[in-house]
């Protein structure tokens, strides 16, 4: 089993030898004329809402008229 010498700078020294994640090195995204359309996502959210809002309403009218 390994053991864990030292914690130097952040990075783990196990069993003497360094364990080092480099950042990746790539260009900056440039995403200021990106614009993403979410219409449709809250419309459909809102029928999927509105259906279990529905079923609930109905579950406890015949609930309801069950105890009558």
């Amino acid at each position: 089993m390994l053991k864990r010498l030292k914690n130097v700078g952040g990075f783990a020294l196990t069993a003497g030898v360094g364990i080092i994640s480099a950042a990746p090195a790539y260009a900056a995204l440039d995403l200021t004329g990106v614009t993403v359309d979410t219409a449709p996502v809250f419309t459909l959210a809102g029928i999927v809402v509105g259906a279990i809002a529905g079923i609930w309403a109905i579950k406890k009218v015949i609930k309801l008229a069950n105890k009558s």
